[in-house]
């Protein structure tokens, strides 16, 4: 469950980015198009590099054991 929702997360940040970028860089007239191919792109990205998703996760398990402690 943890790595889904930390799979949807970057997904959807990084096509955000991937999407301003390019919708600035070529002045596209079809936005939509555009962002669900951003979005298979940044999709294969992710398969190909399963070390972004494995630090968020180290990231967010280690913020929230230290949130424990502060209790």
């Amino acid at each position: 469950m943890k790595e889904g929702i930390a799979y949807l997360t970057i997904l959807l940040v990084i096509s955000f980015v991937f999407f301003l970028v390019i919708t600035n860089w070529l002045e596209t007239g079809e936005p939509a198009i555009v962002f669900v191919l951003i979005i298979l792109a940044a999709d294969k990205i992710l398969d190909k590099n399963k070390w972004l998703i494995e630090g968020y996760l180290k990231q967010y398990n280690r913020d929230k054991s230290e949130d424990k402690g502060n209790l």
